[in-house]
């Protein structure tokens, strides 16, 4: 199909936590910054409060506290 027959979409993606948003080139985890979990951004928080962008549960917390992996319900 010809790109000029699409309809625009817009998207909001709330963020998780305030912070300051840096690209993944600035992390230190070769996983992140290599992007080999895609493509995104990181947050450094500016407080402890995070809120979760789905429904689900926990599933994992890296050692270093930089990665949080959740599970959708």
């Amino acid at each position: 199909m010809l790109s000029f027959f699409k309809k625009k979409r817009n998207l909001s993606i709330y963020a998780p936590v305030n912070g300051e948003v840096i690209p993944l080139s600035f992390v230190p985890d070769s996983i992140f910054r290599d992007k080999l979990m895609g493509d995104g951004i990181a947050i450094i928080p500016t407080d402890g409060h995070f809120c979760a962008p789905i429904n689900g549960k926990v599933i994992l917390i890296a050692l270093t506290k930089h990665a949080i992996g959740l599970k959708a319900e």
